[in-house]
C-alpha cells in the first residue's frame, strides 16, 4: 500500500491536464519521439537485412520473419522475442556460423 504522500500532487497534475499549451507541447514531444523511434527501427532493419557492401542477410531475414509471424499469429510477447533473437545471435556469433 502506498503512503498518502505519493498522491498529494495528484490534484495539481489533474489541473495541468486541462492546460491547453502544455498538452499541445507534450503531444508534439510525443510525436517527435515516435518519429525518432520509427527512424531508428528503419535504420536498424535496413542495416541488419542488407549490410553495406553485402548481399541480403538471409539469417537476419529468417529471424525477422519468424519473429513477425510468432508475434502476429501466435501472440508471442516482445520480451521473449527480443531475448530469443539475441540468444540466437549470440549462439550464431560464438559458433562461428
Amino acid at each position: 500500500m502506498l503512503p498518502l504522500e505519493y498522491f498529494s500532487g495528484a490534484p495539481y497534475i489533474e489541473r495541468l491536464r486541462d492546460y491547453k499549451p502544455l498538452t499541445a507541447t507534450l503531444s508534439a514531444i510525443t510525436a517527435a519521439v515516435v518519429g525518432v523511434v520509427l527512424n531508428l527501427a528503419v535504420w536498424f532493419g535496413l542495416n541488419v537485412l542488407k549490410p553495406a557492401g553485402a548481399s541480403v542477410n538471409g539469417v537476419g531475414l529468417g529471424v525477422a520473419v519468424v519473429a513477425f509471424f510468432g508475434m502476429q499469429r501466435w501472440k508471442w510477447d516482445i520480451i521473449p522475442v527480443v531475448g530469443g533473437s539475441a540468444a540466437f545471435g549470440l549462439l550464431r556469433y560464438f559458433a562461428g556460423w
